[in-house]
């Protein structure tokens, strides 16, 4: 059996085990945490698994807090026209465009908590940009700001030119977090299968792009398998095509490959690298492996502690495709250790 709540925002959809949710005016039971993982919610056509960890940011958001304690919730992404920009703006030239965003949490009877402060970026389209810092610095919060689930506090974010309202609505935005959030009772090709439901994607060609995908992470074979007979590298291969599956246009990555082993996560990195130069996407990723981030991306950005700035953008100085041998190469561990000195200096 599998029970789907429709809310105005979000439609949750609950499997067995099954659950009561107590959420009344704010009110989170302490269990919430412990079934978070079961949880993938729905929005407007987006996959965006829920952590407890992003459950944290959300609930810290003003706009979330009013939503759970008024009688009239406000919409959680800003659907206000955005500012016109001249034609020679620089907001209109990148993938993606951050101008002196800033992000303040506004708890409920807490003071204010200044996340990241004045941060202006611009991400190239088909760009893989790694985001690096120490705990706590915002880089979540940042990575839910370009998705526009948090709303800036001050400064601009626009995606190809436009609004995130108007990319979300194009469903350019897929999500792939550390824990893979899979669905316990749907099979390895139902999760993969989920966004293209949601999104309404031809059905007759749903299994044959769910297959696709599969084959090439090599779990093709293993398309009937429940979650807890995968191993977890696969399990995260298959939260990696998923977050393809509906093709957006952006991957958000939230530190994907945190929870596995030395030898399998540079095995998935690989794979991973495969599936994006193959895919064509632009990516932004939230490490703490400083290594992973210089082997897999074209850029490395390094953020200040809280409130988190960005302190220096590198460029990634080795060849495409990657290879494991890079990582052992001069030009690896000297752009390694230029990344750690700005981390310590």
């Amino acid at each position: 059996m599998v029970l789907k709540l429709e809310l105005p925002l979000l439609t949750l959809e609950l499997g067995p085990p099954l659950f009561v949710l107590c959420i009344q005016r704010g009110i989170v039971p302490e269990f919430f945490e412990q079934i978070l993982p079961l949880l993938l919610i729905l929005w407007h056509g987006e996959i965006f698994p829920l952590t407890f960890h992003s459950l944290r940011a959300l609930l810290g958001h003003f706009h979330l807090n009013s939503f759970l304690h008024s009688e009239h919730p406000q919409p959680l992404r800003n659907h206000l026209n955005p500012p016109s920009h001249g034609p020679e703006d620089p907001l209109e030239q990148a993938g993606i465009s951050l101008r002196n965003v800033g992000l303040t949490y506004r708890p409920r009877r807490k003071e204010p908590f200044e996340a990241v402060r004045d941060i202006s970026l611009d991400i190239h389209d088909r760009e893989l940009f790694a985001i690096v810092g120490p705990t706590g610095c915002g880089k979540t919060s940042l990575l839910l700001l370009i998705s526009g689930i948090l709303t800036p506090t001050t400064g601009e974010i626009r995606i190809r030119g436009g609004s995130v309202a108007e990319a979300r609505a194009r469903t350019e935005f897929g999500f792939i977090f550390q824990d893979p959030v899979l669905l316990p009772w749907r099979t390895a090709l139902g999760n993969v299968r989920l966004p293209l439901e949601v999104t309404g994607y031809d059905a007759a060609r749903r299994d044959a792009r769910c297959h696709e995908l599969l084959a090439f992470v090599h779990l093709e074979r293993f398309a009937d398998a429940m979650p807890h007979e995968l191993s977890g590298g696969m399990k995260q291969r298959v939260a990696i095509v998923r977050a393809l599956a509906h093709n957006p246009s952006i991957l958000l990555m939230d530190e994907p490959f945190a929870a596995l082993d030395e030898i399998t996560k540079r095995r998935l990195h690989l794979e991973f690298l495969d599936v994006w130069q193959r895919e064509q996407k632009t990516a932004v990723l939230i490490t703490h492996d400083l290594y992973e981030a210089i082997f897999l991306a074209d850029r490395v950005a390094v953020m200040t502690p809280n409130p988190g700035r960005i302190k220096e953008v590198l460029l990634v100085d080795l060849p495409r495709p990657r290879t494991l041998e890079m990582r052992e190469g001069d030009a690896f561990l000297r752009q390694a250790r230029a990344v750690r000195q700005i981390l310590e200096g």
